[in-house]
């Protein structure tokens, strides 16, 4: 899947292609279960099902056409869909998760 979205740490639009998360938890098995998220950094956060089951919150592996760079918060991120009003940043800040590592059905 590919859309276009501001990221608000980098303060710019990407276009971003990758796999959206609820197809992730369905290939794993865990459709309907919050996600965690786990970071390289040691950072981890929990994805609500409701939202990344209806919305198409994506894994994204590229953005603008190109892979990832670690300075554009790469190579795999977790980027939200562009409609501010059902994800306004100051809310959901947290699900934009870069550098993952992992993810798993929330325990």
């Amino acid at each position: 899947m590919r859309y276009t979205t501001f990221h608000p740490q980098l303060r710019e639009s990407y276009t971003y292609e990758g796999v959206p998360l609820r197809d992730l938890a369905a290939a794993g098995g865990f459709v309907g279960q919050d996600l965690r998220v786990y970071a390289e950094n040691g950072y981890v956060t929990t994805i609500r099902a409701r939202d990344y089951h209806h919305e198409a919150m994506l894994l994204a592996y590229h953005a603008n056409g190109k892979a990832i760079p670690v300075l554009q918060k790469g190579p795999l991120t977790v980027v939200m869909p562009p409609d501010e009003k059902r994800f306004p940043a100051r809310e959901y800040g947290y699900a934009w998760v870069w550098w993952v590592d992992r993810i798993t059905p929330a325990p």
